[in-house]
């Protein structure tokens, strides 16, 4: 599953879920900075910089070339992958607990080795289990002058507490203005409001970006449960489109241990599309996209889809798209092949991703010209490949800490409602606007399709219907077809479950979410 916002720096479930945790008290929501400010630094003079430690190369400093005439510094990184900071202790006896940090920056031509890389206005936090870097979005490529802001709860006893700034294997400029620590709170909901970081898209399109695109197909991504009554009821909802994940589980990933094994199973997958789910896809109108989801763990990798050009079998996933292709070729009620899911760069630097999805491009076309080829990014900037007919997909859950409470965890640190200020940025439909400016210059500027393969919140969210239908309504205005995670897959992304935690949410006849589903299916043509 993913996550993919590509302007924000995306952020592992693991760390996000640490957010507000490590002291074990938890937050309600609505988290507001004070005037306590318990950290300063407004770079009055070169000297300033005497304060911290500098790992590679010195920032400039830069009298009044801060925004609204502040002073500042500038980090400059030209070479691939490289380090230039600045760091300095805190006291954690001073500053502890619920805190606010934020600052200025704008950076140029940024970039990281990995999605966690690049430019950063990060605190380190050691309480001597474990260590958290927490960070607000701050984003690869270009950008003016713009105000970063991040909540964080220290945890007691922490043992060592550090500031960061800079640009962290990496390449590019980052500016760097007005540091400061705050002591938060938990407030009421108008005043987080008014603390919180806003969105402008004043400078954004309304409605499709290529004349004449328009949203057709609209689902579900298939979970475990594929009977007969299963595609009836997706029948019943309207759904048009049905994003098949072809993976193994349980005892199966540990038998798929040689190449000939993994053909052997696409076989019997065919075989299953063929005689169960196709009949039962046509029966209801409905077509399907075919996912490859996971893989062999020994041989290909594909369960975690990390590549990297020396450990990832290529000539395998050759193989089995040459497969899939001359058997499906010709078939109208096959949407698309979806060639890997959510492909993961072991080095964002060195991505093998472009070079294998173009093979696995002209693989197919030798074989079948019509029917449409998905490639996804993840955690990577869009790429096009060469070939008629290509879709590009993304996966979309952003804020992770709304739509992913308490996933990895039954204990949650904090519970965000939606519209409202999340983790010190106000959260509304035109913040999740904002998310696809990457998404919408790509589109722009190739002419090309655009497919959101997944996007989800969990049954629990507060603002969960809201969300949904807030996401539902800029695909639609952006004219990109779209899939919902899952249908009967775990309980938590079903619509059929509602509650109000983890621990508490239950089957239902019936939910907010469901109907704002139900409403946009209304809209399909069989």
């Amino acid at each position: 599953m993913f996550y993919a916002s590509f302007q924000k720096n995306p952020l592992f479930i693991k760390k996000i879920l640490l957010l507000l945790s490590l002291s074990g008290t938890t937050l309600h929501g609505a988290l507001v900075s004070t005037d306590e400010v318990l950290f300063q630094e407004k770079f009055d003079s070169p000297e300033a910089l005497k304060r911290w430690q500098t790992t590679g190369r010195a920032p400039e400093f830069l009298p009044g070339g801060g925004p609204g005439g502040s002073n500042a510094v500038r980090f400059v990184q030209e070479k691939k992958d490289g380090t230039t900071m600045i760091t300095i202790p805190l006291d954690p006896a001073k500053i502890s607990g619920p805190i606010s940090f934020e600052g200025y920056i704008r950076g140029s031509g940024l970039s990281g080795k990995a999605s966690y890389f690049g430019p950063k206005f990060m605190l380190t936090v050691d309480d001597g289990r474990r260590k958290d870097f927490p960070e607000p979005e701050k984003g690869f490529g270009s950008y003016g002058w713009k105000k970063v802001k991040h909540f964080y709860n220290l945890p007691a006893g922490c043992r060592q507490l550090e500031f960061s700034t800079g640009i962290q294997t990496g390449r590019g400029v980052l500016e760097v203005a007005g540091i400061e620590i705050r002591r938060a709170r938990e407030g009421s909901d108008a005043e987080a409001a008014l603390d919180a970081l806003r969105a402008d898209t004043s400078d954004m399109p309304r409605g499709p970006v290529v004349p004449g695109f328009r949203t057709e197909f609209r689902g579900v991504m298939s979970g475990d449960d594929l009977s007969p009554e299963a595609f009836a009821e997706l029948g019943r909802w309207n759904v048009n489109l049905l994003r098949y994940q072809m993976k193994p589980s349980g005892e199966l990933q540990e038998k798929l241990s040689s190449p000939e094994a993994f053909l052997a199973w696409i076989d019997s997958e065919i075989t299953r599309i063929d005689n169960e789910l196709l009949p039962l896809a046509r029966r209801y109108g409905i077509k399907l996209v075919l996912d490859l989801h996971y893989g062999g763990r020994k041989v290909t990798r594909l369960q975690s889809n990390r590549l990297s050009p020396n450990s990832t079998n290529i000539e395998l996933l050759e193989k089995v798209w040459n497969k899939l292709a001359t058997h499906y070729r010709n078939n109208d009620s096959i949407y698309g092949y979806d060639l890997l899911n959510e492909p993961k760069p072991d080095d964002a630097a060195n991505n093998p991703w472009p070079e294998m999805a173009q093979r696995l491009v002209d693989v197919i076309r030798r074989i079948d010209p019509d029917t449409p080829i998905i490639v996804e990014w993840f955690l990577t900037p869009p790429f096009a490949v060469h070939g008629e007919n290509i879709i590009y997909s993304f996966h979309f859950y952003s804020p992770m800490e709304y739509t992913h409470n308490q996933v990895s965890t039954v204990r949650s640190a904090t519970t965000w409602r939606y519209p409202g200020a999340i983790n010190g940025i106000w959260w509304d439909k035109e913040q999740l606007r904002n998310q696809f400016r990457l998404c919408l210059d790509f589109q722009k500027q190739h002419k090309v399709r655009l497919y959101v393969g997944e996007f989800s919140v969990v049954a629990w969210a507060p603002g969960g219907a809201q969300y949904l239908r807030d996401c539902v309504e800029l695909f639609e205005e952006y004219g990109w077809d779209w899939t919902y995670h899952a249908f009967r897959e775990w309980s938590g992304w079903s619509v059929e479950h509602a509650g109000d935690s983890r621990r508490n949410h239950k089957k239902v006849n019936d939910s907010d979410r469901r109907q704002v589903l139900l409403k946009a299916f209304e809209k399909n043509g069989k």
